[in-house]
C-alpha cells in the first residue's frame, strides 16, 4: 500500500507562502503520514501551522537540511518540499498511481518556465540551458553541467536525470543510497545553486529510475525571490558553484576521452556566460565579467584543496 510522509526545509521566514504549502498537504486526497519540517538551530518556529507539523532542529544549509537520516519515517516514500510550494489536492493520489504501475525510484514535478515564452528560452540558452525534442527524456544533464529541457514534452511523465528539489517524491532506499550528506560541502558556500541537480544526478548515477511529471499541478511561489539581489558577490559564487557541481558531477577524469569532451564544453559554457557577462555593464555591475572569473577560479582552487580531495567519490 502507498504511504508517504513528507520532509519539508525551511528557514521558518517564507511566511503566507509556508501556509500555502501547508494547507496544500491538509487538503491531500492520499494523506501523508506525517510532516517533519527541519529547521535550523536558533530559527524561530513560523507562525503558519495546520497543527499536525512536527518541527526537528538540525543544522543550517540547503543540502543539510535535506541530508538527513529520516530515522523517524518508517513509510516507504518521501515528498521532499520546499517551504513555497503550492500542490492541487489530487497530487498524492496522481503520483501514486504513476509510481505504482511504473518502475519509477523518484518523481519530481516540473516547475521550471525555461521554454513557456520566447524570453525563457533566450535567458535559458544564455545559461547552456538548451531546449531538445526527445521521445524518452523530458530534463537531461548535459557534459558542460547544465541541462536540456524537452521544448515539447511527449508524455505526461518522462524520464530524467537532473529537476528541482522543491517537489520530489522519493523512495526512502532511494535517498538513503546515495548517501547525500557527502555533498555537504557546498553549504560553506551559504548560496543554494546546483544542490538539487547534485541530488537527482546522484540518484540516477546509482542506478535509480527517475521521471520528471510535466503536468503535476505544482507550483513553485519561490519565496526567496523577494530577497535575492544580483550584484558582484551573487555572480561571482554562482560562477564557482556551476563550476563545482561541473567538477563534482561531470567531470571523469579516469576517462580521458570524457574528460577532455566535457571540459571542453565546459569552457564553452565559461566562455558563453562570460560574453555574456557584459550584458551586465548596463545594469551599472562594472565588474561582473572579472567576477565570472575571479568565482571560477574560486572554485579551482577549491577543488585543488586536500579536504575536497578528500571527499568520497561522487558514486
Amino acid at each position: 500500500m502507498f504511504s508517504y510522509s513528507v520532509a519539508i526545509r525551511t528557514l521558518g521566514t517564507a511566511g503566507a507562502k509556508y501556509q500555502k504549502t501547508l494547507d496544500g498537504l491538509a487538503r491531500q486526497k492520499i494523506k501523508p503520514t506525517n510532516i517533519y519540517v527541519y529547521i535550523p538551530y536558533g530559527y524561530a518556529l513560523p507562525k503558519e501551522t495546520i497543527g499536525i507539523e512536527k518541527y526537528i532542529r538540525c543544522k543550517k544549509g540547503m543540502i543539510t537540511q535535506r541530508a538527513q537520516k529520516y530515522e523517524q519515517i518508517q513509510d516507504e516514500w518521501i515528498l521532499f518540499l520546499d517551504d513555497d510550494v503550492y500542490l492541487p489536492s489530487d497530487y498524492s493520489e496522481r503520483a501514486m498511481s504513476f509510481v505504482t504501475n511504473s518502475n519509477a525510484d523518484v518523481l519530481v514535478s516540473q516547475i521550471f518556465s525555461e521554454g513557456k515564452t520566447l524570453h525563457n528560452i533566450v535567458v535559458s540558452a544564455m545559461n547552456f540551458v538548451f531546449p531538445m525534442i526527445s521521445k524518452l527524456w523530458g530534463l537531461k544533464i548535459s557534459y558542460c553541467g547544465r541541462y536540456y529541457y524537452n521544448i515539447k514534452p511527449k508524455y505526461e511523465f518522462m524520464k530524467t536525470n537532473t529537476g528541482s528539489g522543491a517537489c520530489s517524491l522519493c523512495r526512502k532506499s532511494t535517498y538513503l543510497d546515495i548517501q547525500f550528506e557527502d555533498e555537504r560541502w557546498m553549504d560553506d558556500f551559504g548560496y543554494a545553486l546546483g544542490d538539487d541537480q547534485l541530488f537527482h544526478y546522484k540518484m540516477y548515477k546509482k542506478g535509480a529510475n527517475e521521471y520528471v511529471w510535466f503536468n503535476s499541478g505544482v507550483v513553485h511561489l519561490d519565496a526567496g525571490s523577494q530577497t535575492r539581489v544580483i550584484n558582484e558577490a551573487h555572480i561571482r559564487k554562482t560562477s564557482a558553484c556551476l563550476f563545482l557541481v561541473w567538477y563534482r558531477s561531470i567531470y571523469e577524469p579516469s576517462n580521458k576521452v570524457k574528460k577532455l569532451f566535457s571540459f571542453l564544453c565546459f569552457m564553452l559554457s565559461l566562455t558563453s556566460r562570460l560574453l555574456f557577462s557584459f550584458i551586465y555593464i548596463y545594469h551599472k555591475l562594472w565588474m561582473a565579467p572579472l567576477a565570472v572569473l575571479i568565482g571560477t577560479f574560486d572554485a579551482v582552487k577549491l577543488v585543488m584543496s586536500a579536504p575536497f580531495k578528500s571527499y568520497p567519490p561522487f558514486c
